[in-house]
């Protein structure tokens, strides 16, 4: 018996998705007491994990505008060379960057040459994980996997989580309902 799960992520399972295991506690420890010579020769304190949530909160961001003006190569930048990315739509993973561009960055942004992706909410981010919901608005004046425009305007919503290593997504994966994208295509 096959079971079928809907396509469309809660926020919740979003973040269940995203969450990492919390750390247990470390042993508490006796604070030394620094020498003014070792205080002065420190190295600088590590930045606050607020400073990664920002910079994973402007990467996704830049991302997106990659996305928004319609670049290709410019949204393909922000991928790992060996990234795995995931569309629902194409139906199998794709490895690397290139086939990331080529058979999905590129196939809906010359099907959609006005699509606008729009963040829903504010995103999950903890540990190297991101996940989102979106809504993405367009409409199809360019061949989509072969079929002909059908000049319909596409708005659907959707998730995505995505894994970050070393500033780059590595992981992506696009979660939405595709039998309400291809009833707005006509198809």
């Amino acid at each position: 018996m096959q079971y079928r799960i809907p396509l469309m992520l809660s926020s919740t399972l979003l973040l269940l998705a995203c969450a990492k295991a919390p750390e247990p506690p470390a042993p508490e420890a006796k604070p030394a007491m620094p020498s003014a010579s070792a205080a002065a020769t420190a190295p600088a304190p590590t930045p606050a994990p607020e400073a990664s949530v920002q910079a994973m909160d402007k990467l996704l961001d830049d991302y997106l505008s990659a996305w928004n003006a319609h670049d290709i190569p410019g949204a393909g930048s922000y991928l790992d060379e060996g990234v795995l990315y995931l569309d629902v739509s194409v139906g199998e993973v794709q490895r690397g960057r290139q086939a990331a561009e080529d058979n999905v960055i590129g196939v809906l942004m010359r099907a959609m040459p006005d699509l606008e992706w729009t963040l829903r909410g504010d995103p999950i981010i903890q540990g190297n994980g991101i996940a989102y919901e979106w809504q993405l608005t367009g409409t199809n004046t360019g061949t989509w996997a072969g079929i002909p425009a059908s000049q319909q305007k596409v708005n659907i919503k959707g998730g995505t989580i995505m894994r970050v290593k070393d500033g780059k997504i590595f992981y992506q994966a696009d979660y939405y309902d595709v039998a309400s994208l291809n009833r707005q295509l006509g198809w």
